[in-house]
């Protein structure tokens, strides 16, 4: 007769080599760069910062696309690396390598933060739950809750 110890399944270290962190300004998000900058620093592992850049609508909800897009996604870019260039100090002091992905106008934000994730073969995904998305996203956030049941690699909500 088998013991307890004798049947439990062995199971890997997790040792991820390459985290994504989404990222969006909010304050969820910058505790989940902490986070991200934290592990990072763990386990020696190289560290993005993914922004999703949603598409502005205009036309109260009628879908028109933003008129002068390139400026918009400028001014965004100018506010995403003011508000990231703290956390690179943090990063460089605690030895980690922090690299900024810029995803461009995307309409859906979930679908384009995954996609980075396979491109960049990232182990890891850490992101911040704002909790905004309507009664679909009441525990988590509707894009939190969409990579989380997307993902085919592990995330960590922080809140």
């Amino acid at each position: 007769m088998e013991t307890k110890d004798e049947e439990e399944e062995y199971v890997e270290d997790f040792l991820p080599a390459r985290i994504m962190v989404c990222f969006d300004g909010s304050q969820h998000a910058k505790r989940a760069l902490s986070v991200g900058i934290s592990m990072a620093s763990r386990y020696g592992a190289l560290l993005q910062v993914a922004y999703a850049l949603p598409l502005p609508l205009n036309g109260f909800g009628l879908g028109e696309p933003y008129y002068e897009w390139d400026q918009f996604e400028k001014d965004m870019r100018k506010k995403m690396d003011r508000t990231i260039r703290s956390f690179s100090k943090k990063a460089d002091a605690a030895n980690v390598t922090l690299e900024i992905r810029y995803l461009g106008g995307t309409v859906s934000v979930p679908e384009s933060l995954l996609n980075a994730a396979g491109e960049t073969a990232s182990d890891l995904i850490v992101m911040g739950s704002r909790g905004l998305g309507g009664f679909r996203g009441l525990m988590l956030g509707s894009v939190s809750q969409a990579v989380v049941t997307n993902s085919k690699v592990p995330v960590l909500i922080v809140k």
